[in-house]
């Protein structure tokens, strides 16, 4: 495979995890009103009794942001396979791999032995195949960060380590609330955050951008920024050289981590691809950053490191540290 296919197939693989993936409170409401679970996906209802799946012990998770939920919920020894995405926790690269969104192997959880198979809304056509063989399921939601948070605390209450996930979301909570408290009143930067683009070409092209998709745009939002593009009813809008010019952004994230940059000499290309644009405000005024932590593309419990570190990048004069 070519490092531009495995640029498109990257760039697949994050719009799935970003696409399947009010307040907290409101969210887990609606979520487990909405969850799936049993061999026959039966609708869960928020007054049925939780901990349907405190005896499993043979979990399949199917995307990248969920094994790591698993994992932070002490959940990690009973995880018997994951999605060829997962990376994170180390150890899960050891485990059996039950293929992705665009090709799930049912073979393989069937040979796995699963006793639960947690997945997102999306995955429908292999929620319904799971359901045939019947192998339990648990379908959870993880568009919007309100959604992340709120299937924290479904799998917490499913799997009976609710103390857990109640522990965690209130540190979240807790760093969010200092996010927004310190950037209260703060002139609302413009900022263009870029999912992916052709890179090794020289130049801007093919370049997507996460406007109002509900997880970036809070995260900025969360930091009293505002996302561009405004106003597109695309939630990843492609955009050109003269597009971003016109939008001239005040800030510029671009997210990269996969495998057409694998060396400094990469990363130092990636910047000097937006010299084709020197007029732009964030060229001009040195706000461009490039952000490759693994976590930065996983829309998982690790949300509220990308959190700080783009209030940090945002508001570089604020003490962080104190």
């Amino acid at each position: 495979m070519s490092k531009r296919d495995f640029s498109i197939c990257a760039l697949l693989a994050l719009c799935v995890a970003l696409v399947s993936s009010c307040g907290p409170k409101a969210a887990v409401r609606d979520q487990e009103a909405g969850a799936s679970a049993g061999a026959g996906a039966g609708v869960a209802d928020a007054s049925v009794a939780g901990g349907r799946f405190a005896s499993a012990r043979r979990i399949v998770s199917f995307a990248p942001s969920l094994t790591e939920m698993l994992f932070a919920l002490g959940l990690g020894e009973r995880v018997v396979g994951v999605s060829e995405y997962c990376v994170y926790p180390q150890e899960v690269k050891a485990l059996p791999k039950v293929g992705g969104f665009m090709n799930p192997n049912v073979e393989m959880v069937v040979r796995l032995r699963a006793d639960c198979v947690v997945l997102f809304a999306n995955h429908d056509k292999v929620v319904k195949q799971l359901a045939q063989l019947g192998i339990p399921t648990l379908v959870v939601r993880g568009d919007t960060l309100s959604e992340i948070m709120a299937t924290f605390a479904v799998l917490g209450r499913e799997f009976e380590c609710e103390e857990r996930s109640d522990a965690i979301l209130a540190d979240i909570d807790a760093r969010m609330t200092r996010i927004r408290t310190r950037c209260a009143e703060r002139p609302p930067l413009r900022v263009l955050t870029v999912i992916w683009r052709e890179r090794g070409v020289g130049t801007l092209r093919g370049l997507q951008a996460a406007a109002n998709d509900g997880y970036y745009s809070e995260l900025l939002r969360l930091a009293g920024a505002r996302a561009l593009p405004r106003g597109t009813a695309s939630k990843y809008p492609s955009l050109s050289v003269e597009g971003i010019l016109e939008l001239n952004p005040d800030v510029v994230f671009e997210l990269v981590n996969d495998i057409t940059v694998t060396s400094a000499a990469d990363l130092a290309q990636v910047r000097a691809d937006w010299q084709v644009l020197p007029e732009l405000a964030a060229v001009k005024n040195e706000r461009l950053y490039i952000i490759t932590d693994d976590y930065a593309t996983i829309p998982g419990p690790r949300f509220i490191l990308l959190a700080e570190k783009l209030a940090r990048h945002l508001h570089p004069d604020i003490d962080w540290d104190r």
